[in-house]
Parts: C-alpha cells; structure tokens; sequence
C-alpha cells in the first residue's frame, strides 16, 4: 500500500490504477522510492495497524485521525459513516493522550474544526477547504472562514 499511495497519492484506498504513461510511472517511482528511503529511519519507529479504532490501546502517542468526510462531495468516498459514528469518534479523538489531529472540511460539526488550507482536487481542480481540529493549545490556525 505504501508503493500504491505513493504512486497514487490522496486516494481512498491506495489507487490500484495509476494515470499517465509507464515511462511517466517508471520515472516517478525511481524519484518516489529514494525519497522513502531517504525517510525510513525517521519513521521506522512508526506503529501503522490496520482494523477497528477502537481497538487500538490508549497510549501516549500523536494520533492522526482521517476519516472519511462527514460533509463529503458527491462520490468523494467509497466508505461513509452513520452520523451517530462521527459522535463516536469524536469522543474517541478527545480521550485520547497525547497529541491529536483530526481532519476533515471545512463545515464538519463532529469537532469544532479550524480551516487549516484550499486545495485543488482531481481532475476538476475543484476547490477544497481542508480543516483540522487538535487538542494542542500550541497549534495555532486560522478562524473558519
């Protein structure tokens, strides 16, 4: 998967089909793969799983939480949640220790977020106002515009 996102990158799961030619591929990839390795030892110690949320130990730790999007464009995820699940992680995010950083759009009510960047998405170039919430009063971002 960590092959697939890179070639593949913003994808919802890693994209098993990959645009541009096989010279284009060929070339990103040989650039892709020394930038991993050139990474590795910084995040070697990284602890990835795969499987429930809630399943995971509460332990001290930064946790990156990207679920699919509550307010989504049309056909943006394969995978939804019901809205009693966002109250769910919601509480999931604010019990956590440690750092924590939520994300999802700009007009998600499940956490009070704050508008962090625009986008450019796809092939549309549609705009897309990313936003995060987190617990750490040392992050300073911008007020929802």
């Amino acid at each position: 998967d960590l092959i697939a996102m890179s070639m593949n990158p913003g994808t919802t799961p890693p994209g098993r089909h990959f645009a541009g030619s096989w010279i284009t591929l060929s070339t990103n990839w040989r650039r892709k793969r020394n930038k991993i390795a050139s990474t590795l030892s910084r995040i070697r110690h990284w602890d990835i799983r795969l499987g429930d949320y809630r399943e995971i130990r509460n332990y001290k730790a930064t946790w990156f939480i990207d679920p699919p999007y509550q307010y989504r464009p049309k056909n943006y995820h394969k995978y939804r949640l019901e809205n009693e699940d966002y109250s769910v992680l919601a509480e999931y995010c604010k019990t956590r220790h440690g750092q924590v950083i939520a994300c999802d759009l700009v007009g998600a009510t499940w956490l009070p977020f704050r508008s962090l960047v625009d986008t450019k998405q796809g092939q549309t170039r549609r705009i897309q106002r990313e936003a995060i919430w987190t617990n750490d009063p040392r992050v300073r971002l911008l007020k929802n515009r």
